[in-house]
């Protein structure tokens, strides 16, 4: 099982699109540091986490809790993750093997309860009681997702919040929409587009600006071919199933229970957005772009932008 010896060397290769670079403090004993000496499966995917430090515990230390994270608690010992994150946007490697990070939990029925071996754990320093990410945190939380999708995967890298996966109702990152996040990240990487936390981008997506018409006709089209192309699992039995076939029960209960999202095209929106994610066969959002650009849709800028606007005051959306 390999430990990933070459993290700091991944995270400081970055050059974000603004020209900075990521500011990295190596931890002594890192590269040889994992629980029981155990490596890593393989690095999949990035799992966001955040600490629940107190708050006054701001005021003197930029990672007040990287102690914590590199020997762990007495219930549970370290390292608690790959790299910490400080409030100055400062990244702490922690360690290159194993760390006990993810818990219980699954990313769509893959790797179920072993995302420890798969994950690298990055824990945030915040609350989690409110909102207190710092403006240096939320600037550079997608210059670090990027880095480690840059160095240890591309478009099939997953980027998970500790929320998604975990079955024991965990919230962190709290008050960071992961979505947006992914689409942040997504930008920066593929799209050459603005990047933000809270999803604000140069130009809204296809699927955003599509109108009425064009939905049944070019959208669903593509949308039926995705729904059942043949994908490989990831976990659970051996074999190759359909996207629609390993979706049907999380769709109803994210978007007809959790999400509340009762308009069609909503519905369709989070299950694409479940896939940009990584999870159910890690197809990424480039493939259904790519089936509706090649079924002839193009994007009237303008004349999108008016009916976004529009569907959203008519509460269509």
């Amino acid at each position: 099982m390999p430990m990933l010896t070459n993290l700091a060397d991944v995270l400081r290769a970055y050059t974000a699109p603004d020209g900075s670079k990521l500011t990295v403090v190596e931890t002594a004993g890192w590269k040889t540091r994992g629980y029981a000496g155990q490596g890593l499966a393989a690095a999949v995917g990035h799992m966001w986490h955040h600490t629940a430090t107190a708050e006054s515990a701001f005021a003197y230390a930029d990672c007040p809790t990287l102690n914590l994270l590199i020997n762990g608690r007495s219930d549970l010992p370290g390292p608690l993750c790959n790299i910490a994150f400080g409030r100055s946007g400062t990244v702490y490697v922690v360690a290159a093997g194993v760390a006990n990070h993810a818990g219980p939990g699954s990313a769509g029925g893959a790797y179920a309860n072993v995302g420890n071996f798969y994950f690298v754990g990055n824990e945030m320093e915040s609350s989690g009681v409110r909102n207190d990410w710092t403006p240096a945190q939320v600037r550079v939380m997608p210059y670090v997702a990027a880095a480690l999708e840059r160095g240890y995967g591309g478009r099939d890298f997953m980027q998970l919040g500790h929320k998604e996966y975990s079955s024991m109702g965990k919230i962190d990152p709290a008050f960071i929409d992961m979505d947006a996040m992914r689409q942040a990240v997504n930008n920066i990487l593929y799209n050459a587009g603005a990047a933000s936390v809270a999803g604000a981008t140069t130009e809204r997506s296809w699927l955003d600006m599509v109108s009425k018409e064009e939905y049944e006709e070019v959208v669903m089209n593509a949308l039926r071919k995705v729904l059942n192309e043949p994908i490989k699992r990831e976990g659970g039995e051996p074999g190759h199933t359909s996207i629609i076939a390993e979706t049907a029960w999380k769709t109803y209960r994210d978007n007809r229970i959790e999400r509340k999202v009762d308009t069609l095209l909503g519905r369709v929106y989070h299950l694409w957005a479940d896939w940009r994610m990584g999870v159910l066969g890690r197809v990424h959002d480039g493939t259904l772009g790519a089936l509706v650009r090649k079924a002839g849709y193009k994007v009237d800028e303008a004349k999108r932008a008016e009916e976004f606007k529009a569907a959203e005051k008519n509460g269509w959306m």
